[in-house]
């Protein structure tokens, strides 16, 4: 009989761990539907989960009413989920910010869908989030996104932005896919990064990642307030100040640049230097992106680079290094830039150079004839290295001056690529190095002493949302319902297992019946 016993509790074992493999199929959002709640009390060991969509909607629709902003409070994502192509109001859409600290674990959200309302003005900043302020967005990928909006447009978030001297808010490991873009500040991850009276480091985008993403113009005809038909174009954000991009890649980007004021697109930021508080980009690679630019831009200051368009428009104090921007351990390749109109500021890694710009081993594979950074720059040569290929760098070669050896060689790519796990466990403390150590000149690179001309000076733009504090009013303090939240009665009630693991909980309940059967026998012996 104990034989007997045996096989059966194996014969339970085998039957729940089948179960458990069986994944539930979850249905596309159908636009409208909402959950009554969460699952958690909010807190990092405890977060809220987001194991549907109708979840997802639910923080959506709290931020956007103003119930909460969710400061301090702490979100995961369960389970990959699909937005169905049905239009999504961007989590902090209005005048309200995102607080919260959201955890994608690894996870896909499809079919993102957003297009502001050309008429308000107040609904301006699309992305899965709107208006993110001193929280954290991470490990999430989005696929097949379309994000149209008449100011800053971005997949993750239309805006990222931080309490002045106080605050930091972060994108962390962030990637992006087959993906479309339309703003007058478009970025693949972001819109735009910056707050005003913000120091550098206040804001980070890190180990972000960008492929075929494709960044269009506004439609005049939909969009007749836009000043622009599309304005700062970046593979990564569009416009950035106060923000250190780390680790981050862009592949097969197609931009069709327009705009009637300045124009810059870049493979990774299109303007730094925004809120006149420079940027950094560092151990930072694109490997194809393409650029046309329309013969209706401004013809002067459209900028085309490859790995930054516009660099740094603000007045230059130096060693300090909120003025000062730097660009260490990156490389370009597979640059395609046509511009039409008579601009000559067109380069495979910068399309112009406004102020002072702090570098280190930064590397090209060059593109016809096209300089390594545009003419009229403020600077007349730069010692960026030439290289004919990418396989020709070293993960020792690009992780030179970091303290943590963030690049790896890759054979697969064929060029070193970024270690993302790496690099997120160990900030990286390479710039003190590099601020020591900057204009320093490898081998292959040649060295020009700069000219002193005074750079063209321009005011820098600095945005109404970022003039004005952001709201800071007190999430509601009552403590989280951590019961199961009640079913929408005007809806049938979704079932208990749900998403690609929706089986885990009906395996849980097979596994203890049968276990209990196999114990029942085990007794009666």
């Amino acid at each position: 009989m104990k034989k007997f016993t045996s096989i059966l509790l194996a014969l339970a074992m085998l039957a729940a761990m089948t179960v458990i493999m069986i994944p539930t199929a979850s249905a596309a959002w159908d636009g409208s539907s909402v959950s009554a709640g969460l699952i958690g009390s909010g807190t990092e060991f405890d977060p809220y989960l987001i194991s549907s969509e109708n979840d997802l909607a639910y923080v959506a629709k709290q931020v956007n009413d103003a119930v909460t902003t969710y400061a301090g409070e702490y979100f995961k994502l369960t389970v990959d989920l699909d937005l169905g192509n049905k239009l999504w109001l961007p989590i902090g859409a209005y005048k309200n910010y995102f607080f919260g600290n959201f955890d994608g674990d690894g996870h896909t959200i499809s079919n993102l869908n957003v297009k502001t309302d050309p008429a308000d003005s107040s609904s301006q900043f699309g992305g899965l989030f709107g208006r993110v302020n001193d929280g954290v967005i991470k490990d999430l990928t989005i696929d097949g996104a379309k994000v149209i909006s008449l100011k800053y447009a971005g997949t993750v978030a239309g805006l990222l932005a931080c309490t002045a001297k106080t605050g930091s808010a972060a994108i962390i490991n962030c990637r992006v896919i087959n993906s479309e873009v339309y703003g007058t500040q478009p970025g693949g991850i972001v819109g735009r990064s910056a707050t005003t009276g913000a120091t550098k480091g206040q804001l980070h985008i890190t180990g972000c990642s960008v492929d075929a993403l494709y960044i269009g113009q506004l439609s005049a005809e939909e969009y007749p307030k836009a000043e622009f038909k599309n304005h700062y174009v970046g593979g990564i954000v569009g416009c950035a100040g106060a923000t250190i991009i780390d680790g981050c890649s862009v592949k097969n980007f197609t931009s069709d640049v327009c705009g009637t004021s300045f124009a810059p697109a870049g493979g990774i930021v299109g303007c730094d230097g925004a809120s006149s508080v420079a940027s950094d980009v560092t151990n930072c690679y694109v490997t194809g992106v393409k650029f046309t630019a329309s013969a209706e831009s401004h013809a002067e200051k459209t900028c085309l680079g490859g790995l930054i368009g516009k660099a740094a428009h603000v007045a230059v104090m130096a060693g300090d290094p909120n003025t000062e921007g730097y660009i260490f351990n990156s490389f370009v390749s597979d640059v395609d830039l046509t511009n039409n109109t008579t601009s000559i500021r067109n380069g495979v890694v910068i399309g112009w150079v406004a102020d002072t710009i702090l570098f280190n081993d930064v590397y090209y594979v060059p593109a016809g004839d096209l300089p390594s950074f545009g003419e009229d720059t403020y600077f007349s040569e730069w010692p960026f290295a030439a290289i004919n290929t990418p396989s020709e760098l070293t993960a020792e070669k690009l992780n030179k001056g970091n303290s943590t050896k963030v690049w790896v060689d890759d054979v697969v790519a064929g060029h070193p690529v970024i270690d993302i796990e790496a690099l997120v466990a160990n900030e990286p403390a390479y710039v003190d190095y590099y601020v020591e150590n900057s204009g320093e000149t490898t081998a292959e690179e040649t060295t020009a002493a700069p000219e002193t001309q005074a750079p063209e000076t321009q005011a820098p733009e600095t945005t109404a949302e970022e003039t004005k504090a952001p709201e800071t009013q007190a999430p509601e303090t009552q403590a989280p319902d951590t019961k199961a939240p009640e079913t929408n009665k005007s809806e049938p009630a979704e079932p208990v297992a749900k998403g690609g693991c929706g089986g885990m909980l009906a395996s849980s309940v097979v596994i203890v019946a049968l276990l209990g059967t196999a114990l029942v026998f085990k007794k009666k012996n």
